[in-house]
């Protein structure tokens, strides 16, 4: 009997054992527990404070994004006023310089623009300027003078091109470029007009015309359609109807797609966004069928897309 009671009691206490370890490892789960939910709590905590900072820092990236446009647009309105300002300058600079040659106060080529005779010129160019405006000049006589020698530098270089018989050929390089530059601006505008019918597949196309730069504007022109008088130009200027034909010739690598995109931004531009200024004095462009094709290489940046199938290898 003592036995079977010694194995109870033995058996009372183990149990009774294994029930204080059960509660002890539940204890420590359950301090477990509420640790990893306090940490929990803590990194809620956190990402809170986290998601504040990217909304701050979101908000605060938009206000200098807007800075920084309005910074842009102010930087590029103050270029065009003082692009504009020059312009005015050099046109009246040209004009008072014509009249002051037509009396008989010649710019000396020759001689150095400090010296007595050119300076004489120049002062003469400036004190009419300010006459004409009643005193209130808007250029200070620096700047005019500034721009004195900027006209008469470009001039002795044309006497100097009209010497070695360049200068018809330089003149005529200058307007094709500037052509180039309005075809490429015209472009832009007719590309990022949302009037116009392009799919997304073309205005991408149109995207990559324009990132070719001068070089996709247009190829060769017939040097013998640049031939002009100037009194024929004032005439056409003032003319509804007049206007003239400039033959170009054709990329030799141009695919019908890169043609067809091309004539249709061109097309936009001419019927819904030209003034009639630029429609009275537009130059009419046609591909010259009799002529050879231009032998100008392809642009570096040339799309595949855009050149013929027999010359993908380029």
């Amino acid at each position: 009997m003592d036995c079977i009671r010694s194995q109870c009691v033995k058996q009372i206490i183990s149990s009774i054992y294994f029930g204080f370890s059960k509660c002890f490892q539940c204890i420590t789960l359950q301090q477990n527990l509420m640790n990893v939910t306090n940490q929990l709590e803590m990194c809620r905590e956190d990402i809170a404070k986290w998601d504040q900072s990217i909304l701050q820092l979101t908000e605060e990236n938009r206000k200098l994004k807007d800075e920084n446009l309005k910074l842009s647009e102010s930087s590029l309105e103050l270029q065009v006023q003082r692009k504009k300002r020059n312009l005015t300058l050099q046109n009246n600079v040209k004009v008072i310089a014509s009249k002051q040659s037509d009396r008989g106060n010649v710019y000396f080529y020759d001689l150095s623009f400090e010296h007595p005779l050119n300076k004489t010129v120049t002062d003469r160019i400036y004190t009419e300027m300010v006459g004409d405006v009643g005193g209130k000049i808007d250029h200070t006589e620096d700047e005019v003078r500034a721009g004195c020698a900027l006209y008469f530098k470009s001039q002795r270089k044309d006497e100097q091109k009209k010497i070695k018989g360049t200068f018809k050929k330089h003149r005529a390089q200058c307007r094709s470029h500037q052509r180039k530059l309005k075809k490429l601006d015209e472009r832009k505008k007719a590309i990022n007009d949302p009037r116009i019918t392009l799919t997304s597949e073309e205005k991408q196309f149109g995207l990559d015309i324009l990132s070719l730069g001068l070089e996709g504007v247009s190829s060769e022109e017939d040097p013998s359609s640049d031939e002009e008088d100037p009194i024929d130009r004032r005439k056409r200027k003032r003319s509804d109807s007049a206007s003239r034909v400039r033959k170009v010739k054709e990329f030799y690598w141009q695919s019908s797609e890169f043609i067809n995109i091309k004539d249709k931004v061109d097309d936009f531009f001419v019927n819904s966004i030209a003034t009639s200024a630029q429609k009275r004095v537009r130059w009419i462009r046609i591909r010259d069928v009799t002529c050879l094709e231009s032998d100008r290489k392809p642009p570096a940046k040339v799309q595949p897309w855009m050149l013929k199938e027999s010359d993908l290898e380029l």
